[in-house]
């Protein structure tokens, strides 16, 4: 006989209430969180080796989460005095956190305004690159309070941007996360790959590769592979070193003789009619990209006029697509 297990309401209620916090998931809203973290942060901040999880209080919304809290990320910990951190949460509860386990918080670097500025512009960033590829991480963009236990009465408030999980990202794309020692283009999805190269000359992005990295273990630099209906895509990620973002601590690199200042295709050589249309695709989407710097109230007039002339600087190139792909065949990776 098949017996029924019965779940005490109360149970019932919160299992209710968690399902209704994570069907509206912390990556389908726009508006800027507002949060508190804290604990001892100065410690953490301070431990880029060891990278030990410790206690944390985060509040959202009237309710106190129980987190741990690290430091993470690889070249950002040797230029940034406030470096990312990981937030890794226990079970559960009904808020907009509802249903994550780890997440990366985007931080601030340092702490001059221009470099929470970096933030912003990291955030426009990577809703331009969902803009015009479905295969892209979402972002939240956060207001946190960082509240150091270990320093009494000292705070800070700071943007701050958290990553979608590569693990949902695949997820929600209907694919799956995989690891190659390489990639060639005959593996990719070839629209999706396109329009990626296309949108990372758009908001100036070099800082990418479809190889293993050094002290890697598997492709690609910047960037994750999901494998969906057998095609790999090609996902990318720590957008800061992107001419859009322009941080201070991202010194123009040495190329052939002359400071690389602009934008620069590094993508792969691919069939003109594959970037044709990709352009065509990101040249079309003009108003909406626009939009997508507009949107950002963060960030003030003076900010957003920077951005908007250096994407219009793409458009201004995309008016001639044939002279834009022969750009492209001078730098492309065979």
């Amino acid at each position: 006989m098949r017996r029924h297990v019965l779940v005490p309401w109360s149970h019932l209620v919160w299992l209710l209430c968690w399902a209704a916090a994570d069907a509206s998931s912390l990556f389908e809203h726009d508006a800027v969180l507002d949060v508190e973290l804290r604990g001892p942060l100065g410690e953490t901040l301070r431990d880029a080796t060891e990278r030990a999880e410790r206690p944390f209080v985060l509040a959202v919304d009237g309710r106190e989460l129980d987190v741990k809290v690290r430091v993470r990320g690889k070249s950002r910990v040797v230029t940034c005095r406030f470096p990312p951190l990981r937030l890794s949460f226990g079970r559960p509860v009904d808020t907009v956190f509802a249903g994550q386990g780890k997440l990366k918080l985007v931080t601030h670097c340092q702490k001059a305004a221009a470099f929470e500025l970096n933030v912003l512009e990291e955030y426009a960033a990577y809703r331009l690159l969902a803009l015009l590829t479905p295969a892209a991480l979402r972002v939240r963009l956060l207001r946190v309070s960082y509240v150091d236990t270990s320093r009494p009465g000292h705070a800070l408030e700071r943007f701050a941007l958290v990553l979608e999980p590569e693990q949902d990202l695949a997820q929600r794309l209907g694919g799956r996360l995989v690891a190659r020692d390489g990639v060639v283009l005959s593996q990719l999805d070839r629209e999706q790959i396109a329009s990626v190269f296309v949108a990372q000359y758009l908001i100036g992005n070099s800082d990418y590769s479809l190889v293993t990295a050094d002290g890697a273990k598997s492709c690609c630099h910047n960037g994750i592979l999901v494998e969906i209906d057998g095609r790999l895509h090609y996902v990318p990620y720590d957008l800061d070193r992107t001419r859009l973002v322009n941080p201070t601590y991202a010194r123009p690199q040495i190329e052939r003789g002359r400071r690389a200042r602009g934008r620069r295709y590094v993508g792969y050589c691919m069939d003109d009619l594959d970037l044709a249309a990709a352009i065509a695709r990101v040249r079309d989407a003009r108003e909406q990209v626009f939009a997508e710097i507009r949107a950002v109230e963060a960030m003030s007039g003076r900010e957003l006029e920077r951005a908007a002339r250096f994407l219009e600087g793409f458009f201004r190139e995309a008016e001639d697509p044939a002279q834009l792909q022969a750009r492209f065949e001078k730098s492309c990776l065979d």
